[in-house]
Order: C-alpha cells, then sequence, then structure tokens
C-alpha cells in the first residue's frame, strides 16, 4: 500500500492537474482559466475499476489485463483525463496491470428546425444540414464497460 498522504502535480502548457491522496481517498483537481474544477473522470474510472473486479472475481478469473469501454463523444468525459485516472485507481487492484481500451460512439440526433437526422461525431451540438443548435439527442451519452480480458 502506498505511503499516505501522497500530492502529484502534473503541469502542462495551458493547465495544472493536481493530485491528492489520503489513504481514503483520491481527489483529481485540474486548474486552468482560474479555477479549480474536481474532475468527475477519477470517479468513473473507480467505478469501471469497480465493475472489472467484480466480474473477474464471479468468474474466477486471475488478474486484468485489458478493459474496454463505450464511451459517448457527447458524455463530457475526456479521454485522457479518464485514462490517467483509471491509472491511478487500478493501484494495488486485480487491474493494475491493465489498459483501458476507450471505442468513442456518435450519438444519433435530429434538428428541430429542418428535421434532418445524424449522428454527432463531436461534442458540437449543430445541424450539419442547417447550422441550427436546435438539436434533439436521441441516444443516451453512454459510458458502458463492453469487455473484460482476463488471465486465468
Amino acid at each position: 500500500m502506498p505511503a499516505c498522504p501522497r500530492l502529484t502535480i502534473i503541469a502542462g502548457a495551458d493547465k495544472v492537474q493536481l493530485i491528492t491522496a489520503t489513504c481514503f481517498e483520491v481527489l483529481l483537481y485540474t486548474y486552468g482559466g482560474g479555477q479549480a474544477n474536481k474532475v468527475h473522470e477519477f470517479s468513473l474510472a473507480q467505478s469501471i475499476i469497480d465493475i472489472a473486479v467484480s466480474h473477474a472475481r464471479q468468474n474466477g478469473a486471475g488478474s486484468i489485463r485489458k478493459v474496454g469501454i463505450a464511451l459517448g463523444v457527447v458524455s463530457h468525459v475526456a479521454p485522457a483525463s479518464l485514462k490517467f485516472s483509471f491509472d491511478l485507481a487500478k493501484e494495488d487492484t486485480p487491474a493494475h496491470k491493465a489498459e483501458l481500451v476507450i471505442r468513442r460512439v456518435a450519438l444519433e440526433a435530429s434538428c428541430k428546425n429542418c428535421a434532418e437526422t445524424f449522428f454527432l461525431q463531436t461534442s458540437e451540438l449543430v445541424c450539419p444540414r442547417c447550422g441550427s443548435s436546435l438539436i434533439r439527442l436521441l441516444g443516451d451519452q453512454e459510458l458502458m464497460v463492453e469487455y473484460i480480458e482476463v488471465d486465468d
């Protein structure tokens, strides 16, 4: 078990990430634009780990090699932050060597202005036909564990 507490600071060109860890919780904050925001990707990563470990144990599997998820393009989850958080959350678990594989999923939408139905490939909610931002989402903004690869 790592020594507690732990503090890690990662400085980038336009933001600073601060990870604080105690024996009870890990919080990831991103500082940018003069404000601090708690990054929800860590709690999502922890949930992904919990799901993977639970299913591996239920099936008598050893360590987890890979966890594959589907992530909607308008889910407001930053893939890089999720992978970073996953790498923190997997320490001291059967997933400690696991790789997180993210498959981005387009979301079906329709335009309230011109009735065009289309798939969103980015988080920009604009109709490709008429340019309207009056968009109705027809599916979920999903994040789903699709598969787990394990060692016996």
